[in-house]
């Protein structure tokens, strides 16, 4: 995973941990990040001009999430803001995937690594390139 200030670096963002993003225990719910992920892909598909609903009729296929995944690497508590980055971690012809590394602001530690996996798709469900407004993008 190269989310490290690279050149691949798509976009950057500072969230702040609410009790809402919580277990009973205080610490971030494992499953909190996921929403994180999805929102800053479609966020910067957005900047860039590129809406979900509107692929399939620009460019005859779309995207899905095929797989996601998480590390875990330090706690996380409410109010702890968060630096999230998204990198391109590889493209294909069919197929992309986003690696993102979250970091506490206040003391720089890496809390968590994560992946989001992207297949194309035509209208009616079968595997397709990834639309070339994406791959460009990420090129």
């Amino acid at each position: 995973m190269a989310v490290d200030g690279g050149t691949n670096v798509l976009s950057r963002r500072q969230i702040v941990i609410a009790y809402a993003d919580t277990d009973a225990a205080g610490i971030i719910y494992f499953a909190a990040w996921f929403p994180w992920l999805e929102r800053i892909h479609t966020e910067w598909l957005l900047d860039h001009d590129v809406r979900f609903p509107e692929l399939y009729d620009r460019c005859g296929a779309s995207v899905v999430t095929r797989a996601t995944t998480c590390e875990y690497l330090a706690v996380v508590r409410p109010y702890d803001r968060i630096d999230i980055s998204m990198a391109v971690g590889s493209v294909g012809v069919r197929s992309y995937r986003l690696d993102y590394a979250m970091t506490r602001a206040d003391d720089d530690v890496d809390v968590a690594r994560a992946t989001l996996s992207l297949v194309g798709l035509d209208r009616e469900g079968r595997s397709a390139p990834v639309p070339a407004l994406i791959k460009n993008l990420l090129s």
